[in-house]
């Protein structure tokens, strides 16, 4: 009796879904993206420490993170069928004026209470349009390999 080991199918890098380095242009936005992200994660870490030193009780600032995911939330579903149009670099150019208009609310807070209300919105639409990037890019890949109809309702429910 002879035994058959089955054994994986190698990995064929000619047809398999390395796409990095191929196209310097995706390959830029890729890398401003990533590193715009890694600095406003630096920032965002101590957005509520800043909200605690200006005497904000601690309910109100969980309320604005609520409030930003809610906004967020609210513009996916009400912006998608216009961000599906746009291009890599759109989105991307789209998310700078909000997260610059955020970061000047956040010094403008406690002149005007009517701000914190809105500065969440300013931040979720650019993350929208800035995590929109790779969010799209990674379901169109799926969708390349025949695993959109399963796994791209999943990241887009992750994300």
């Amino acid at each position: 009796m002879s035994k058959k080991i089955f054994f994986m199918h190698p990995i064929n890098h000619n047809t398999h879904h390395h796409h990095f380095f191929e196209n310097k242009e995706i390959d830029a936005l890729y890398f401003t993206s990533a590193l715009t992200n890694f600095g406003q994660s630096l920032v965002s870490i101590f957005i509520p420490i800043y909200f605690w030193t200006l005497g904000f009780p601690l309910w109100q600032i969980m309320l604005f993170y609520l409030l930003r995911s809610g906004y967020f939330l609210v513009f996916s579903f009400g912006l998608l069928p216009l961000i599906r149009h746009m291009s890599n670099k759109m989105m991307m150019f789209l998310s700078v004026p909000f997260i610059l208009l955020y970061y000047f609310g956040l010094e403008q807070v406690t002149s005007c209470n009517a701000i914190f209300y809105i500065i969440p919105g300013l931040v979720a639409l650019n993350m929208l349009f800035l995590m929109s990037v790779i969010i799209w890019s990674l379901l169109m890949r799926l969708m390349a390999i025949k695993w959109g109809a399963n796994w791209g309702f999943v990241v887009l429910l992750i994300c």
